[in-house]
């Protein structure tokens, strides 16, 4: 299995490694599949953004999740 290690300081090697893990999950998948891999990844992305707001006591804005 692929492991993704990200620096705590995110430089342009994190990017490409990044880059690099999304392909290695994606390259055997169907159309179908991958779409609903980046879907899933795209819930967890917005779920941790609206952790970050909400721990800065900012609003999250109605509407605006996919």
């Amino acid at each position: 299995m692929v492991t993704l290690n990200i620096s705590p300081n995110f430089t342009i090697d994190d990017i490409r490694a990044i880059r690099t893990y999304n392909y290695e999950m994606t390259k055997d998948m169907t159309n179908e599949e991958r779409d609903a891999y980046y879907e899933k990844e795209c819930k967890k992305a917005r779920m941790q953004y609206e952790e970050v707001l909400k721990s800065y006591g900012l609003e999250v804005e109605v509407g605006a999740s996919a």
